[in-house]
């Protein structure tokens, strides 16, 4: 083999693992990639209502190739619910699907605001006809999470809260007891 050959042979693959190892190694922000701009979310939480009582838990995963949020949500009151939350790239929003134990289905498309806010929005059915429109908010505020659901049944004219909560980061348990020194006996 000639000297040129292998220099560019060696070229070519220092070249092709330096391409492959930047890919790898690009960061992975809201703006670099909108399917990062919920991860504020993930966590396990408590949420407090406005009047400072404890409304719930909620526990925030992040699965299948850190492209889908799933929500677990348990009321202190009783009551759960789980939502998938995902991306979608084909359409350029994010997505929600919410189930829950009552059996209410709400499906929310939007995104992230100028202002950092993760803002979805959907209609329902109502009783006796029409459609609501329900908007939930996300605002991430340092190591909490605020979460406002509004609805309107009159094309924005009034609007109603259906939850104002705090999310709060689950404490790890302290209870655990450490070890005597084998002096210490």
């Amino acid at each position: 083999m000639n000297a040129t050959f292998l220099a560019s042979l060696a070229l070519a693959v220092v070249g092709g693992l330096t391409f492959t190892l930047a890919q790898q190694e690009a960061p992975t922000t809201p703006k670099a990639d909108p399917a990062r701009q919920f991860d504020f979310w993930v966590g396990s939480w408590e949420c407090y209502g406005r009047n400072g009582q404890l409304s719930g838990t909620n526990e925030v995963t992040l699965g299948y190739g850190g492209r889908v949020l799933q929500e677990h949500w348990q009321g202190s009151s009783g009551g759960g619910g789980t939502s998938l939350n995902m991306y979608s790239a084909a359409h350029g929003v994010w997505h929600q699907t919410w189930c829950d134990d009552s059996g209410m289905l709400l499906r929310l498309d939007g995104g992230l605001t100028e202002k950092g806010v993760m803002r979805l929005e959907g209609k329902m059915p109502i009783r006796g006809g029409g459609e609501a429109l329900h908007r939930v908010e996300w605002t991430p505020k340092g190591e909490t999470v605020q979460q406002t659901w509004t609805t309107t049944a009159d094309e924005g004219k009034t609007w109603k809260t259906l939850a104002d909560l705090e999310y709060r980061p689950v404490q790890q348990s302290k209870t655990a007891v450490e070890p005597e020194a084998e002096g210490d006996q």
